[in-house]
């Protein structure tokens, strides 16, 4: 049976009460039933999308990732009250955005976003865009973990979509490169996929002259080029349309 008409791209429950539901949106609305989900009211409107995290240690806290209109940070918030309210805890720096320092005024968070907080302390939390930001005093002040390509940090692949802790506190992070473990709520990660030879191709090109030379591109992972059975990186980021020339196999788009 449907239950509501909203359209929410998060959910979470209360822990140990499955009757209070927590449900955001992307226009900056975050809803709260009481009763299972048959009805629910609005406790918070800001920004745009909204990613939501709670935790067993301390069942009455809510937190909420707020993207702006530009993708970059809006805040993080907290309720102490099962989301009745929320209080701005942070907004000083762009934790969505590509630098390790937090600067910039862009990001992306409407597609990449995501938002843990620790089972064993509801006062550590953990948030992912672009790179992935801890705070250890209930989203007061940040550092940065992970970074898409070190900069003093572990270097983990870029664009996180969801941050999940098991029980005993072992973090995991999915992201466009795979997925990353963590046994110390993010100081240090393990690539746990790889040597997994998975991608996803956007397009690919294969020469005429030479049927065993084919360049392709990837989503987030670069374009690839086997040429005389070896495989190349040929540019990083996102690969998208690829072409080898029909009469000249060393012309390449």
């Amino acid at each position: 049976n449907q239950l509501t008409s909203t359209s929410f791209i998060d959910m979470e429950y209360k822990p140990g009460d499955f009757n209070t539901l927590y449900g955001s949106t992307t226009n900056g609305s975050i809803y709260v039933s009481n009763n299972g989900g048959n009805n629910w009211t609005e406790s918070f409107d800001q920004g745009n999308r909204v990613e939501l995290a709670v935790s067993p240690a301390n069942s009455n806290y809510v937190y909420a990732l707020v993207v702006n209109s530009s993708s970059a940070l809006h805040g993080v918030y907290r309720s102490t009250n099962s989301g009745t309210s929320f209080t701005l805890m942070y907004n000083n720096s762009n934790l969505l955005g590509w630098n390790s320092n937090g600067s910039g005024t862009s990001g992306q968070g409407w597609y990449d976003l995501a938002l843990a907080v620790s089972p064993n302390n509801a006062n550590t939390v953990v948030v992912g865009g672009i790179n992935t930001w801890r705070s250890t005093n209930g989203g007061s002040n940040w550092n940065i973990v992970n970074h898409w390509w070190g900069d003093g940090v572990p270097a983990v692949h870029a664009d996180k979509h969801m941050l999940k802790f098991r029980s005993n506190g072992d973090l995991f992070e999915c992201n466009d490169g795979g997925v990353y473990f963590s046994s110390n709520n993010g100081t240090t990660w393990t690539d746990k996929t790889n040597g997994i030879v998975i991608s996803q191709m956007y397009k690919l090109g294969i020469s005429q002259s030479n049927s065993n030379e084919i360049i392709t591109g990837l989503q987030d992972n670069g374009t690839k080029l086997i040429s005389n059975g070896v495989w190349d990186d040929v540019k990083g980021g996102d690969g998208m349309e690829c072409l080898i020339d029909y009469t000249d196999i060393n012309i390449q788009y």
